[in-house]
């Protein structure tokens, strides 16, 4: 039933909607003050008990600003003895100065190397010096651009131990609260654009963004078309069309440099405006621990003179359904989804159905699945062979040709045995006819050594016709050789200059086809070392070879083992290790997928070759061909350790080997742009432009809270039916009085009714006690709700719960969980927590119940450097930190990326964890960008749909 309002009664709701809004204000304004005039330390202080100072081991009380770490493995050891003062990441205050024998009561949250695992931190042994945290942020490299951290810089950065702190046996790590002003410190800023049908209302322009006139397409899941100019935007998952992109931030991020390419607004606080009211006399007693004793005197008056004013608001808007609206539940609870789909051609696809029709010959659309395009097989003998004679060199000549010559006749029809000749152009140049003709003396020298007839030497044996083919089964040659020769010579420009033969290997090794040619000959026979200018050879192993050639030898060894049959890679092992050897050799490129035509070569299919192709196409088409191991879904799970780390690496963040990433999804083609098509992913949009209410989807049902809503929601009722029901009783109180002094009078009723009206009055009394009884029991009640109105209504809307409603909500850097938790929820409830696993910045420790806990990121030193570099930082195309909410697991997990992104896409699992691929959105080419890759619980799988075929890129400009 709708509640209707008089005329009378509708002022006096606006009019305490002023009242409410005015108070919200004050709340904001207190909470600001209070937060000035806290220390605003942002790390907490380091104590630790039972430990004593003796020689030369860290003990006693360690103080976090005294501390200096060492660059090798991160321990941290004590600094003299001298007073610091701390500077705020988030405030930019600084704190009094400390002696260092005091340890300031901040956070009491200790920090402390776990036990029993070496590469941990530790607080024991003589280590080097490290910077001290405040150096940290006052060095000027906290404002240059992003510099990859590696795990020995940091703590600890994947598991720092931080202890909890004396007598605290939970996840409660207590941080100063991050100052957010709302509407009333932002509303007036002077970037701010004032909009008034679009919502957020006040927004701030994007600061980095270059317009250009130049007009791009788009159509979206619906076939509606969008054309505009590039800009950051996203897709709507309500009606599905690209919406412009308003990133809400922290306030220091706000009114900071505007380096984005992104509109950005300040955070809103979404919580019903009733359980805002009712916290806000209790808002700045949230860091009493920290303050002086005066402080504490004034933040207890403070609190009894907020108080009535707070009674009086929320008894008058209580019935007021705004004030208490809760959220609303969406998409049956679930996230909501990411509205994607492609409408263009790939370049290559599994299905030959899905081909361009139109494509032209010149350049065809090569499909692993048709006819032709994979070849499984091996050529049987090589096109050319450089025959010895009489003659000083060999002479080259089509094979075919020999076996048909009647003087040849006696080897039926058999390619002769041959000699593969290995050699580097650094070493011997073909536009040098001086370094043709030793080459071609040392191969035939080699030749009559071994006791063959023909040797094979790229140099003249390649052949004229179909180069791009033959090239790339140099592999099936080295295979069929008897023996391989390596030729090396000191080159050109060094010779007589007395290069050692180690040298001389070394560049040979360092060259990008002589590791395949190595890897694959024939294990039965040693590898002869020919050297120009010397006439006795050297006789190697092959694991001799890869001591003497190759700097990786820890990496190839495994791939002669392999090859030599005496360890067993399984097919993705081979593939990843193969990557790791070949990528970082040198070529000189004669198209620009050689890496993977070398990679080919070991494999068993091999798809034809295209010229067009980048270094990633034909890694893919490559891939594809062998899709039982799933390698390129397996690469985009992965979380780069630096932004400029290739795509062929395989080094991950999070230190998984990539067999243990178990992918959920398909490439379904390969794309223009180094550019894949992913299918079978799960989904779900990140909303950046503000929180939303969270609805209960299901909770946890009490008498304790069943009584609290009805006698809270009643109370306002309560008294005027009290007064009522005591007025009435009143009255008959009079009038009993009135009808007594009537019949002592005597005169008035009849003898003979006298005792009727004496019983009657005796019932009327009684009544009147009953009436008069039960309107004070109703007064009192109503007066007992008025006075603690705002603890019951905190009691009303606390609580854990079992289910809501499952939002992901973003804002770009960092915020502590109590300012989250009242933005979102009202006040500081316990309801979200850190994830412990979530990210690369995600941080844990263990309990006194050795329970696995999530701990505020800023804790780490490094993690804090982070922060405030991004926040200084005025390059558009600098890592940012950016902060993830998800409504459904509670937690909360900070993020490092460039821009923020718009989707969380699950392609694989890994650890008992989903690999959550974080895009963002290029709307001018339908492409989703990883911006970096989260690790989500595997239950927001029930909670999230399907996503359509998707566009995917590994990076911006990834090469």
């Amino acid at each position: 039933m709708e509640r209707t309002l008089s005329g009378p009664r509708r002022v006096q709701t606006k009019c305490l909607i002023v009242v409410a809004l005015l108070l919200y204000g004050l709340a904001q304004f207190g909470s600001i003050r209070d937060n000035m005039s806290s220390q605003h330390t942002f790390s907490p202080s380091l104590s630790s008990p039972n430990r004593s100072v003796a020689g030369g081991e860290h003990g006693g009380n360690i103080d976090p600003f005294a501390m200096t770490f060492d660059r090798e493995n991160g321990s941290p050891s004590q600094a003299s003895p001298v007073t610091y003062s701390a500077t705020s990441v988030l405030s930019g205050y600084s704190s009094p100065q400390m002696p260092i024998n005091k340890t300031p009561k901040i956070n009491r949250v200790p920090v402390g190397g776990r036990k029993g695992n070496p590469s941990m931190t530790t607080f024991t042994g003589k280590e080097p010096n490290r910077p001290a945290v405040s150096e940290i942020f006052s060095s000027p490299q906290s404002t240059q651009a992003y510099t990859p951290v590696t795990k020995h810089e940091s703590v600890d950065m994947y598991d720092v131990e931080i202890e909890a702190a004396e007598n605290r046996d939970d996840s409660s790590y207590r941080v100063t609260r991050t100052p957010l002003s709302g509407h009333l410190g932002n509303f007036f800023s002077r970037s701010n654009v004032f909009r008034i049908v679009s919502s957020p209302h006040v927004v701030q322009k994007a600061g980095s963004w270059q317009s250009s006139e130049e007009k791009f397409r788009h159509q979206d899941s619906l076939q509606r078309v969008h054309e505009g100019p590039s800009d950051d935007r996203y897709i709507n998952p309500v009606d599905g069309r690209v919406m412009e992109l308003i990133v809400q931030c922290a306030d220091r991020v706000y009114r900071g440099p505007r380096n984005s390419t992104y509109r950005r607004t300040y955070i809103r606080n979404v919580a019903p405006i009733m359980l805002r009211v009712a916290d806000w006399p209790s808002q700045h007693l949230d860091d009493d621990e920290q303050k002086s004793r005066g402080a504490k005197i004034w933040g207890r008056f403070l609190f009894v003179v907020k108080w009535p004013i707070t009674c009086f608001v929320l008894n008058h808007i209580i019935g007021i359904p705004y004030f208490a609206m809760p959220g609303t539940v969406f998409n049956n609870g679930c996230y909501d989804p990411f509205p994607y789909r492609y409408w263009g051609y790939c370049k290559v696809t599994r299905n030959a159905v899905e081909e361009n029709s139109k494509s032209s010959d010149s350049s065809p659309t090569l499909t692993p699945g048709s006819k032709g395009e994979v070849e499984g097989y091996r050529i049987l003998e090589p096109l050319y062979l450089c025959f010895v004679g009489t003659e000083e060199y060999g002479r080259p000549r089509l094979v075919a040709d020999w076996k048909s010559d009647p003087a040849n006749q006696h080897h039926q029809y058999k390619c002769p045995e041959y000699l593969f000749i290995a050699y580097t152009t650094e070493h011997f140049s073909h536009s040098s006819l001086p370094d043709i003709k030793a080459l071609h003396s040392m191969a035939t020298q080699a030749t009559r050594a071994a006791g063959l007839t023909a040797y094979w030497v790229g140099a003249s044996c390649l052949g004229g016709e179909n180069i791009e083919e033959n090239v790339f089964r140099i592999s099936d040659i080295v295979r069929g050789a008897h023996s391989l020769v390596i030729a090396i010579s000191p080159g050109s420009n060094a010779w007589g200059q007395g290069t050692s033969t180690q040298i001389m290997l070394q560049q040979w090794g360092q060259r990008l086809w002589t590791l395949p040619e190595a890897l694959l000959a024939t294990p039965h026979r040693k590898i002869t070392v020919y050297q120009r200018g010397h006439q006795e050879p050297l006789k190697l192993t092959k694991k001799q070879l890869a001591a003497f050639a190759w700097t990786d030898s820890a990496t190839t060894r495994q791939l002669i083992d392999h090859y030599e049959g005496n360890l067993t890679l399984s097919r993705l092992e081979l593939v990843i290790v193969a990557m790791q050897s070949l990528f970082v050799r040198k070529t000189t490129q004669y198209l620009q997928g050689d890496h993977a035509y070398v990679l080919m070569g070991l494999l068993r299919l091999r798809p034809k070759i295209d010229k067009t192709d980048s270094s990633f196409q034909a890694f893919a088409r490559l891939s594809l061909a062998n899709d039982s191991d799933m390698l390129l879904e397996r690469l985009m799970c992965i979380l780069p350790q630096h932004p400029n780390q290739h795509w062929s690496s395989v080094a991950d963040a999070y230190n998984v080997n990539v067999w243990d990433i178990y992918p959920t999804c398909q490439i379904a083609g390969i794309c223009d742009n180094d550019t894949i098509l992913v299918d079978g992913a799960f989904g779900a949009t990140i909303h950046w432009d503000k929180f939303r209410k969270v609805a209960y989807a299901r909770r946890v049902r009490s008498w304790k809270r069943l009584a609290t809503q009805v006698i809270l929601h009643g109370a306002p009722y309560f008294f005027p039916l009290g007064m009522v029901v005591f007025t009435y009783a009143w009255d008959l109180r009079s009038l009993m009085k009135f009808i007594k002094t009537l019949l002592d009078d005597g005169n008035i009723f009849p003898s003979n009714s006298v005792e009727e009206v004496i019983h009657f009055v005796d019932v009327v009394r009684n009544w009147v006690i009953f009436s008069g009884a039960i309107g004070l029991i109703l007064i009192a009640i109503s007066c007992s709700v008025f006075i603690s109105s705002p603890y019951l209504t905190r009691l009303l809307y606390r609580g854990k719960l079992w289910g809501s409603q499952a939002w992901l909500f973003g804002f770009e850097g960092y915020a502590d969980l109590e300012t989250i938790e009242s933005q979102i929820f009202g006040s500081k409830m316990r309801r979200l927590r850190w994830s412990t696993y979530g990210s690369s910045l995600s941080r844990h420790s263990t309990n006194a119940f050795n329970e696995s806990v999530g701990i505020d990121p800023t804790l780490d030193p490094v993690v804090r450097s982070k922060v405030e570099t991004a926040i200084n930082n005025d390059r558009p195309d600098a890592m940012r930190v950016f902060t993830l909410v998800d409504t459904n697991t509670m937690t909360v997990t900070l993020f490092e990326a460039v821009k923020p992104p718009v989707a969380v896409l699950l392609c694989g699992s890994e650890g008992g964890m989903q690999r959550a691929l974080a895009c963002s959105y290029e709307w001018t080419t339908g492409v989703c960008y990883r911006e970096t890759v989260l690790r989500m619980e595997t239950t927001v799988l029930e909670k999230m749909s399907r996503v359509s075929r998707f566009r995917f890129g590994m990076s911006r400009g990834q090469t």
